[in-house]
Formats: structure tokens, sequence, C-alpha cells
């Protein structure tokens, strides 16, 4: 009779410790019984952890040996002492050998067996506090993949990737990945749909860029309940991948040319020709030479450098390209002519007279454009600016014949 009422002894006189193992962050532990239990501050790795990194309970008999156990269900009854003492329990003789490796609240038990009138008993305990400690729920992580080139209105796929503890976690979550995509210029943002995430796999979600300039893109990944118990309802935001998106390049639109006349300079050509295209689209803008004083050069064909310059330059990037211009000889009036004579008065036939080159100059620039000349002449301005006075050169005589060009 006195075996089997030790072994009915009610569970508040034999449960020797129930240590509720939470996922609170505190741990303290404070018993009345036990001896500095310090339960571990763990969180899930997917791996077995300890769960206390100390304490004990002394044994009430003098032979009695204290067992200990972990458990996520709440034991109501003292086992045996042969169970106790079956390696296979779960009991053990030291408590920081308890291990756990999900996630959530443990309950740590202790027990002793015993020897009494030599049979082995399990029990008596006075009742001990229970401690706030445990494994915490871990984060999954997410990585955002880094994508290509990026330009202004042009779609690119965003790509991302999930972390967790072991491939067996990460290849039983589902869920979905929220992206946050910002511009730094002025911190707005781009909206893009949410990516699901399938056996650990996240899908790919496009994304149009709508403006040029440097960008933050940043994922969160939410599982779904019953895909997470050992981990948190959500990861904590990616770490930002920085992206350069750049303006759209103008796609140019045929040839440009202009005219011009032998002596005039590039500020005197009109640029002809398309505007550069956006796809179909024309872009608003204007083509400009790139050095407006450059001349034209000789007769015939000569090519220069243009810009086209964008209205749009938050879009757009300017665009080289290069002007065919077609020179043409230039006209003159009839040239007059007249005889050497000692202080005769030539009087120009237009308002602008052309002197040779440098005021006393050599008449083959002249017979380039087909006219004959003789000696040097020299011709210096009168008062009017439209009557000139003709020195004789050294090389002529009075009675010769030469041509005095006007414009």
């Amino acid at each position: 009779m006195k075996q089997k009422k030790l072994w009915k002894r009610s569970l508040a006189a034999v449960l020797a410790l129930a240590l509720a193992v939470t996922l609170m962050p505190q741990l303290a532990l404070v018993s009345r019984a036990a001896e500095d239990f310090v339960a571990a501050d763990l969180t899930y790795t997917g791996e077995e952890q300890s769960l206390l990194t100390a304490g004990s309970v002394e044994a009430a008999h003098d032979e009695g040996t204290v067992y200990y156990k972990s458990s996520k269900e709440v034991i109501t009854e003292v086992p045996e002492a042969s169970v106790i003492k079956n390696a296979e329990s779960g009991w053990k003789t030291t408590a920081t050998e308890l291990k756990g490796t999900d996630a959530g609240t443990y309950y740590i038990y202790h027990a002793e067996v015993y020897t009494e009138d030599e049979v082995e008993q399990s029990g008596e305990f006075a009742e001990v506090d229970s401690v706030n400690a445990g494994i915490k729920q871990a984060k999954p992580s997410v990585t955002v993949t880094q994508p290509g080139e990026c330009t202004i209105g042009t779609e690119v796929n965003i790509n991302s990737t999930i972390g967790a503890a072991n491939d067996t976690d990460k290849n039983a979550f589902a869920g979905s990945v929220a992206y946050t995509i910002t511009y730094t210029a002025d911190s707005s943002t781009d909206p893009v749909e949410e990516a699901s995430v399938s056996d650990g796999t996240v899908g790919q979600v496009a994304w149009t860029p709508s403006k040029s300039g440097a960008v933050t893109i940043t994922a969160v990944f939410t599982p779904t309940a019953d895909t997470y118990t050992n981990y948190t309802a959500s990861s904590d935001a990616s770490e930002a991948v920085n992206v350069n998106v750049a303006k759209k390049t103008p796609v140019a639109d045929g040839d440009l040319t202009g005219t011009a006349i032998y002596g005039q300079t590039l500020s005197d050509v009109t640029i002809s020709g398309n505007n550069p295209k956006d796809g179909e689209d024309a872009i608003a803008g204007s083509w400009a030479f790139d050095a407006l004083s450059t001349s034209v050069g000789n007769v015939g064909t000569n090519n220069f450098a243009a810009t086209f310059t964008p209205e749009d330059t938050d879009t757009y990037n300017t665009l080289a390209g290069t002007v065919a211009v077609t020179v043409s000889k230039a006209t003159t009036d009839v040239p007059t002519m007249v005889s050497l004579s000692a202080g005769t008065t030539v009087t120009a036939s237009g308002d602008n007279f052309v002197m040779p080159q440098g005021g006393t100059s050599d008449l083959t620039a002249n017979e380039a454009s087909g006219y004959d000349g003789i000696g040097d002449i020299t011709l210096a301005y009168s008062s009017d600016k439209n009557t000139y006075t003709e020195v004789q050169p050294s090389s002529a005589t009075v009675g010769d014949t030469v041509y005095v060009f006007a414009t």
C-alpha cells in the first residue's frame, strides 16, 4: 500500500520543476528549489541547442538522483522510475543536457529517483517557479538580385532570393515579397507588384523606371502563416540594392545637311534634317553646330560636328551628329575696269569695297576667282569710304588696265 500510495502522489507534490521556456527575450530564472538556473538566449537555427546554461536541483534523499526533462507538451503525471532512467525517455541527469530545436515554449521538469524500502521511487519536490526564456523564432531573409542595365521607360526584371536556416526550411516557404523602389533625388517611388513565393522560390516581377538617376531597391518577405513555425511573420527589409537609371539616348533619323557660300561661317548656316526619335515619336529639341565661328571652308561639301539638345533633359541624353554643308562660290559685282593714270580716283560699284588681301596685295588671289591682275596695287580709303585713291604700282605703267572688285 505504501508503494502504491507513493506512485499516486499528486502532480503538485511530485513535479519537481515546470520551467516555461518561452519566446520572450527575458532570461531571468526565479526558483525556490532550483539553484542558479539560467536559461539560454536562443534563436532558432535548425539545430539542437541547449535550453539551459546552468542550474540544478538538490536531491531530497541521500541516494536520490535528480533527472531533468524538456517538453513542449505539459506533463501531467510523473513517470515511473524505470521510465525516467531509460535513456530513450529523454530524461537527463544534468539540466544543461536538455536541448530543443524548434522555436516555441519549452517546459522543463525534474523528478528524483531514489530507493525507499528497497523500492525505487520517483517523486516529490517543492514547487519551483518558471523561467521566461527559450528559443525565439528566426527571421527569414530576402536578398534582391542586382538588376542589369536600367534605362528610363524600359522594362527591367526584378528578382530576389529567400534565405533560411537550412534548405529544407527555405524550400517549405510560401508567401510574397514586397518591393520598395525609391529615387534618391526626391524620395519618390515607383509602383511594382508583389512577387509570389512558392517552394522557397521568388517569382520575377517587372519594373519600368519612370525617372533617371540613382535608385534604391529593398524587399520584405512575408511567409504565409503555415510555413513559418520557426520564423517570424516577416523578414527585415533587405539590404538596399543601388541602381542608376540611365537617360534615353535619342535615335538619329536621317541625314543632316546645310548650304553656305564661300567665305561664310557656320553661324550663317541653317541645319536641315529631322529631329531624332524615341521609338516612333520625334523628340522635341534642336540641332546646333558645335563651333559656330568656324569657316565653312572651300567650295564643295564639308562635314561639321553638331549636337542635338532635347527639351526634356531629364529624360533624354544629347546626341552627336554630323552636318554635310554644301559650299558654293561667292558672287561679286562685275569688276570695274579702269586705266591707270597718275592720281586717278576710282569709285567702287558697291557699298563694300573688297580690298586685295592686306591692303597692299598680290592680285594672285583674284586670279583664283577667274580674274586677271597685274603686279601689286595699293588702295587707300578716302573720307567717304566709297571713294578710293589708286596708287600706281611700280610694276605697271600709265595706260595699263587693272581690275578693281566690289561686292
